[in-house]
C-alpha cells in the first residue's frame, strides 16, 4: 500500500492523496482494477458547502442499490486519520464528501513558497514523448487558421516538460505526395530543366497547383506524366529531388516572412489565450473584438488581475522574501481559505490537462483563479490589516502560481499596467 504523504512531502496534488486515502479506506490495492476506476470531483456550486471533493461513483459498483448508503457510512468509519482531511462525511443518496483542512493547506503553501512551484509539478506515467505540431503545406500559404497548431502544440510541450517528461518536438512539413507530382511537372512546363535563375514565389506555386490540379482532371497524358513525376521524386531522381527542394525552400522562407510579420502583429497573449481557452476539438470563430474585452475570459482580465497582486506587494514596501522565511500563513476568513483551495488544484489540472492533451483547462484553472483572487482583494484588506503579513503571503502565491500557469501556455506575464 502506498504511504501517505505529510505535509512536508506533499506534492500539491490533493486529489491524488485523497485517492490513496479512500483506496486504504475500501481495502483496494493501488494496482488493482478497481483502483484505475475510483474518482473524484472538486465539489462545485451547492456542493461547496458540504466538501472541497466528492466521491459518488465507486460505492455504486462495489455494493448493491438497498446496501449503497450504509456501505458509504462503513467507508467513512474506515476512512484514515490524516493531517490534511478536516471532516469526511456522507450525504444524499450515498454521496462522500471531504472537507479539506486549513491548516493543511496554509502549510502546504508555505511550503512551496520556500522550495518553489515545481515542487507540485504532477508525476505522470510518461517519461517521454514526442509532439508533433505546425504542419504547413507546401506551396501553400499561410492563414490566421496555421496559429492555432504552434499555440496549442507548444502549450502541450510546456505542460509535459513540466511535468518532468522529457518532450522532443517535431515541425513535420507534409505534402511529399501526388501534389508535389503534379506541381513538379507543371513548374519544368514553364521552367524547363528549373534553372538557378528562376524566379518563383509562393503565389506563383500556390496558382500553380489550381493549374496543375485542373490539367490533372483533364487531362490524360499530363496526368501519367504527373504520376511518373511523382515515382521519380520517391526513387530519388536528381532533377525531380532539385525541383522538390526549390519549392520547400520558396515554402519555407515565405511562411518564415510570414510568421515573423504575424508574431509582430498578432502574436501577443490575447491571441494565444483566445485560441487556448477553447477546446482544441472544437472549433472557434477569431474576433479581435472578443480577444481585447477587459471582462470574462480573455488575456488582458487575467493580466490586470495579476498586475493587482503585484501592486499590493510592492505598496506593502516589505521583503516578501523575507516574510517567506519569517511569515506563517492562515486561511480564516472564507475568500482566503477559497483562494488558497484553489492554489492547491494547480497541479491536479495540469496532471489532467496533460493526460488528456486539453490545454484549455489550464486556461479554465488561470480564470478561476483570477476570479478567486479578485473575491479575496475586494473582501480581505490586505495592507494595513492585522493579518497583512499571511494576506501578502497568499498574494505572493496566488503571483507564483498564475505566472507559472501564464508561462505553460506561452504567454509573458504583466506586472504593471
Amino acid at each position: 500500500m502506498e504511504e501517505l504523504a505529510t505535509v512536508g512531502e506533499f506534492g500539491g496534488n490533493l486529489k491524488r492523496e485523497l485517492k490513496k486515502l479512500f483506496l486504504l479506506a475500501l481495502g483496494i490495492k493501488p494496482d488493482d482494477a478497481l483502483a484505475e476506476e475510483f474518482s473524484l470531483v472538486a465539489s462545485k456550486g451547492p456542493n461547496r458547502k458540504v466538501g472541497d471533493y466528492q466521491c459518488n461513483d465507486i460505492m455504486h459498483k462495489l455494493a448493491p442499490k438497498p446496501s449503497q448508503s450504509d456501505f458509504t457510512r462503513l467507508i467513512v468509519s474506515n476512512f484514515p486519520a490524516s493531517e490534511m482531511v478536516k471532516s469526511c462525511s456522507v450525504t444524499g443518496c450515498g454521496f462522500i464528501n471531504v472537507v479539506i483542512s486549513s491548516d493543511f493547506m496554509a502549510k502546504s503553501i508555505e511550503n512551496m513558497l520556500i522550495n518553489g512551484i515545481d515542487t507540485w509539478a504532477p508525476t505522470l506515467p510518461v517519461k517521454r514523448a514526442v509532439v508533433d505540431f505546425y504542419s504547413p503545406s507546401i506551396a501553400k500559404q499561410l492563414h490566421v487558421g496555421h496559429l492555432r497548431s504552434p499555440i496549442i502544440g507548444d502549450t502541450i510541450a510546456r505542460l509535459l516538460e513540466y511535468s518532468k517528461v522529457q518532450v522532443v518536438r517535431r515541425n513535420h512539413v507534409g505534402d511529399w505526395g501526388t501534389q508535389l507530382g503534379l506541381i513538379i511537372e507543371y513548374l519544368f512546363e514553364d521552367f524547363p530543366g528549373l534553372p538557378n535563375d528562376a524566379v518563383i514565389t509562393i503565389e506563383y506555386i500556390e496558382a500553380l497547383y489550381i493549374k496543375s490540379k485542373a490539367k490533372f482532371d483533364e487531362d490524360p497524358v499530363f496526368k501519367e506524366k504527373a504520376k511518373r513525376a511523382l515515382v521519380r521524386l520517391q526513387r530519388g531522381s536528381p532533377v525531380y529531388v532539385k525541383a522538390w527542394a526549390k519549392i520547400c525552400e520558396i515554402s519555407r522562407t515565405e511562411s518564415n516572412k510570414e510568421l515573423d510579420l504575424t508574431a509582430e502583429a498578432i502574436g501577443y497573449s490575447v491571441v494565444k489565450f483566445a485560441d487556448l481557452k477553447n477546446n482544441r476539438l472544437s472549433s472557434y470563430t477569431f474576433s479581435y473584438d472578443q480577444m481585447l474585452c477587459d471582462k470574462g475570459k480573455t488575456a488582458v482580465y487575467l493580466h490586470y488581475a495579476h498586475a493587482r497582486i503585484c501592486s499590493i506587494i510592492r505598496k506593502s514596501g516589505k521583503d516578501i522574501d523575507e516574510l517567506k522565511k519569517a511569515g506563517k500563513l492562515a486561511l480564516d476568513h472564507a475568500d482566503e481559505r477559497a483562494l488558497g483551495l484553489h492554489l492547491l488544484r494547480f497541479s491536479e489540472t495540469v496532471e489532467e490537462a496533460c493526460t488528456k492533451l486539453l490545454p484549455h483547462l489550464v486556461c479554465e484553472y488561470l480564470y478561476g483563479l483570477s476570479e478567486q483572487c479578485s473575491k479575496f482583494y475586494h473582501n480581505c484588506q490586505v495592507i494595513g490589516s492585522a493579518e497583512e503579513t499571511s494576506r501578502l503571503l497568499l498574494c505572493e502565491a496566488t503571483g507564483i502560481v498564475m505566472r507559472k500557469c501564464f508561462h505553460l501556455l506561452g504567454i509573458t506575464p504583466v506586472y504593471k499596467l
